[in-house]
């Protein structure tokens, strides 16, 4: 496991800056007058970090401890663990964000729950994350790589329906917008980007 780890944060630091350049105005779009108390889950090496002015209320979730050392200079805070157990009291955080990195987790469901179990009544969790393919075969090769994927990407799943789970949340949507972007990767080409509100009154 940790093997894998290692092998993905080498990976990582050699594209991490090019794929944020390819979703550059995405991210500014959708993380622009971001304020508060915001929460990064999945930071990595800590590129969007440079999105917000303020750091001083910035927090890293990363369970990959090789990253370490490129998010303590970039966040106020760095927490060393996995999204499906986030160590931050209930209504706690004003802002959630996520960068390609629902694909990942071990249970995308109970991610969402801890994300909207941290977030203050009214606050909000942005997201950019790959879907599947609209297009049958595609989705087919998908399903068949995965588990090469899996390995070399830290967990990723191509086929994963981040959507779906979307919907399933007790998040009012506010906005989720599918679109396209080139990687360079012939199974990934398909993301949406959201706003999802915690209700004020739960």
């Amino acid at each position: 496991m940790d093997f894998k780890k290692r092998l993905f944060s080498k990976l990582l630091v050699r594209s991490g800056d090019r794929v944020d350049k390819i979703l550059n105005d995405k991210k500014v779009s959708l993380f622009s007058g971001i304020g508060g108390k915001t929460l990064e889950i999945g930071a990595g090496i800590g590129v969007n970090a440079r999105y917000f002015s303020d750091k001083s209320n910035l927090i890293a979730l990363e369970p990959n401890h090789y990253f370490q050392s490129y998010l303590v200079n970039k966040y106020s805070k760095v927490i060393i663990s996995s999204a499906e157990k986030i160590d931050l009291p209930n209504n706690s955080i004003d802002n959630v964000i996520s960068s390609l990195v629902l694909c990942s987790v071990s249970n995308e469901s109970k991610v969402i729950s801890e994300i909207y179990r941290i977030l203050k009544p009214g606050g909000k969790y942005y997201l950019i994350e790959h879907i599947p393919s609209d297009k049958y075969w595609l989705k087919i090769f998908q399903r068949f790589f995965s588990p090469i994927y899996q390995f070399f990407g830290d967990g990723c799943h191509p086929e994963r329906d981040i959507v779906k789970e979307v919907n399933k949340s007790s998040f009012n949507i506010l906005k989720l917008e599918k679109f396209k972007a080139d990687l360079k990767d012939s199974l990934i080409k398909d993301f949406v980007s959201g706003i999802l509100q915690k209700p004020e009154t739960i």
